[in-house]
């Protein structure tokens, strides 16, 4: 039984993860396929293999299960998508303050546009400048929709993450009042965050800034109120997760019915504790950890009351499935997937690491560096995958971390009475607020040490498989499982030389890619294992606080691995360009930086600036025609603005360089925001070249890219970067229409796109759309 569930909650998992890549016609065709194969296969053999036939037709139902419960369209709300409407209903979530505006979660009930009224029953997330209380009845007016797709392969799913916690639309709106009808919400959710509230309201009475976001974090769970600096800091070494562990509150509460083993029999005891750990599991139910940890627990405590005894195996799978039904966009939750791989870790690996300790007397030492050192070394690749990097002392950290959150958990409640009762609690809040400032200074203390956080790129499904088949056969060895361990090894070995062919079919190759970085201009160009360079590197709209060259663009050359830089190009001086060029140098190793030598001034010039003269980045100022030659063969010819363009334009778009990169018969034009008058200059001066590909100017606005532009560099693909429904509302039609005939891809429709090219030319062109 144990092994057929295991098959089960794989085969179900894979149907869920594989859910985008099929439509559900191919799903059903696939079915209908392999159930004529399986009937034939029978009536030959005259074997029924029933368990064959299960296991595809639960990959189908994970997939179509995940389907369904993604498709927005089957929302009844969808049908006020991008209309203007009023929504009526209860903020369901604690509002969080984010750059002068509050977010709040609605569990809305009735929606209304014109004269039409729906019943519904929808949670939807608001934005606005107006003030109000969790538990609040409220009617927000404004325009409803749906969450943009994520950006680029590397960027952050606003989609998928907000469909997890059951949120599919959302609303700005200016327009808010309290409603005249209350809605109340008894549930044990509604509930445990009303009750969650009061302790953040108290915290607020008497603390402020990331103290009070620390005791927030660790008592109710909520890490949005830290600043960026810790929050940033929390997250390099590898603490954040111990803000609010669910192993620690579930020790808790076995700790507290235990104590009572005097007084109750033990069948009761496990009775009242599977309640508790169930009704727990329904209080922080958007929470994929909390969850795989309650049910666990809850699940192996329900057989062994049933059965007398639970396999390991069993319970997790059946945990998995159980999560699966509940909300199967949990199996995407880095948390989740890094917990259930963790427990399976240490349980294969557990003995033979604590017995490698033996050394150490103190057991609860051992036990921690034992199970630190398991899941730091078992989940490189997914800390890869999903964090960006490892941190070297996590271990040492989470050990160090653990006294203080448990005496934040133990103290509290004695403060909140004394507090409440005299006012004062002295020696209690003393201790707690010590407590509170070891978890915000030593891991700022770790992250000072040598290699405290490494930085790795993405891995691949190959390489990610390759990994796990290694530690697989790693089982089976110490196990003397010998024909397993050489098959184990032998795939492994598969997997490893498949993904470094593909490496090395990279070499002497040159790939420009232009990221997704929404109204802006952010590229890479790379020669693999040889030179990296960046040309601009995006930023937020002048009217945004939002840096999108730090939360995109620098995220994106960090999970490419790209984190020694030869060259950083600027083209001219504006924010949706020169945001991610500062990032990188603050973050990176960035060893060049070449802008143009004008404007002083010019606020983002003077923060690339600093930034450079403080991480020793060499300044290179272009005041004249410029060719930077490389090692590696690639060329990049800078041309400043043609005299004419510098006497007379006072355009600060103007001011662009052209960059041509060159790598033999391979050319790609940069323009920058340069105005077609600056094109027509360039033209007259002769310094127009022909290209494979151009990067149309300005995001596509009508005054760049004119007609006698586009026949003087005659380009065989045109890219532009643009914002999708910016405002716009770029690209120009005109310049589409003056591009006719020449391929033309843009990041609003195609995401990411990478150029691959030798020195003969282009070999191809990728999208991630």
């Amino acid at each position: 039984m144990a092994v057929d569930l295991v098959k089960a909650a794989v085969c179900l998992a894979l149907g869920v993860y594989s859910s985008s890549k099929f439509s559900a016609y191919f799903l059903v065709l696939f079915l209908i396929f392999y159930l004529l194969i399986w009937v034939l296969k029978t009536k030959i053999k005259a074997v029924c293999n029933i368990s064959s036939l299960l296991l595809v037709i639960l990959f189908i139902i994970g997939a179509i299960y995940c389907k369904i419960y993604t498709n927005t369209e089957l929302k009844t709300c969808n049908q006020f998508v991008d209309r203007y409407v009023t929504i009526t209903g209860r903020i369901s979530e604690i509002p969080v303050h984010d750059s002068g505006k509050f977010k709040y979660v609605l569990n809305v009930n009735r929606v209304r546009h014109g004269n039409e009224e729906a019943e519904i029953k929808e949670r939807i997330l608001v934005t606005s400048d107006k003030t109000y209380a969790y538990g609040d009845t409220v009617e927000f007016t404004g325009f409803l929709q749906g969450f943009d797709e994520k950006l680029n392969e590397n960027g952050f799913d606003v989609l998928r993450y907000y469909k997890s916690k059951g949120i599919f639309f959302k609303m700005y709106s200016e327009q808010g009042i309290k409603s005249e009808s209350v809605i109340k919400d008894y549930s044990p959710y509604a509930i445990s965050v009303g009750f969650k509230n009061s302790i953040s309201q108290f915290i607020d009475k008497y603390n402020t800034g990331d103290k009070a976001a620390v005791l927030k974090a660790v008592l109710t769970g909520n890490k949005k109120e830290l600043s960026d600096d810790l929050y940033e800091v929390l997250r390099r070494t590898g603490t954040s997760r111990c803000l609010y562990p669910a192993y620690l509150h579930v020790m808790l509460i076995v700790t507290a019915i235990g104590m009572t083993a005097a007084v109750t029999k033990k069948r009761y005891r496990d009775t009242v504790l599977i309640i508790l750990l169930i009704l727990y599991a329904v209080i922080n139910s958007y929470n994929p950890v909390f969850l795989r940890v309650i049910l666990l627990t809850a699940l192996t405590l329900i057989c062994k009351l049933r059965y007398g005894y639970a396999f390991f195996s069993e319970m997790v799978s059946l945990t998995v499935i159980v999560v699966i039904f509940l909300n199967p966009l949990m199996l995407f939750d880095g948390g989740f997937v890094f917990s259930v791989s963790s427990v399976i870790l240490v349980k294969c690996f557990y003995n033979t690491v604590y017995n490698y300790f033996g050394y150490i007397s103190w057991r609860y030492v051992r036990r921690g560096l034992t199970v630190g050192t398991i899941c730091s070394l078992g989940l490189i690749p997914l800390s890869a995958y999903f964090f960006g990097g490892i941190s070297l002392y996590s271990t040492i950290s989470t050990l160090l971390f653990i006294p203080p959150v448990l005496g934040i958990i133990l103290s509290f409640p004695i403060v909140f009475i004394l507090m409440s009762v005299f006012g004062a609690a002295p020696l209690v809040s003393g201790f707690m607020t010590v407590m509170v400032y070891i978890i915000m200074y030593v891991p700022r203390m770790m992250d000072k040490l040598v290699s405290s956080y490494i930085i790795l790129p993405r891995p691949g499904l190959v390489i990610i498989l390759s990994y796990m088949t290694a530690v697989a056969a790693l089982w089976f060895y110490i196990n003397k499982k010998n024909t397993c361990f050489k098959w184990s090894v032998l795939i492994s070995a598969a997997l490893f030389t498949s993904a470094a062919a593909g490496q090395l079919m990279r070499l002497n190759t040159v790939e420009v890619t232009f990221v997704n970085v929404g109204q802006g201009d952010g590229a890479i160009v790379e020669i693999p294992y040889r030179d990296s360079i960046i040309i601009d590197g995006g930023g937020g709209s002048v009217y945004s606080d939002y840096n999108i060259g730090e939360k995109i663009f620098l995220p994106y050359l960090e999970a490419e691995g790209i984190t020694n830089i030869e060259a950083a190009l600027v083209t001219h001086y504006h924010k949706d360009h020169t945001e991610g060029v500062a990032a990188a140098i603050e973050n990176l190793r960035v060893r060049n930086v070449f802008m143009p030598d004008v404007m002083p001034e010019n606020e983002y010039r003077q923060a690339i600036e600093a930034a450079a003269k403080e991480h020793n980045t060499k300044i290179h100022y272009i005041s004249e025609d410029s060719r930077i030659i490389f090692d590696s063969g690639l060329t990049i010819n800078i041309t400043v603005p043609a005299a004419k363009t510098e006497l007379i334009s006072d355009d600060e778009n103007d001011t662009s360089l052209l960059y041509e990169v060159s790598y033999g018969e391979f050319n790609c034009l940069f323009t920058g925001d340069m105005s077609d008058f600056a094109e027509r200059n360039l033209i007259a001066a002769g310094k127009a070249v022909d290209c494979d590909v151009l990067k149309i100017a300005h995001h596509g606005s009508e005054g760049s890219t004119c007609a006698e532009w586009i026949e003087s560099v005659s380009p065989e693909y045109a890219i532009i970067s643009v914002g999708r429904d910016n405002v716009y509302d770029l690209p120009d039609k005109r310049v589409l229409e003056r591009l006719r005939g020449i391929n033309v891809f843009r990041t609003d429709k195609n995401g990411d796109i990478k150029i691959k090219a030798d020195k003969n030319g282009i070999k191809s062109i990728e999208s991630y759309n």
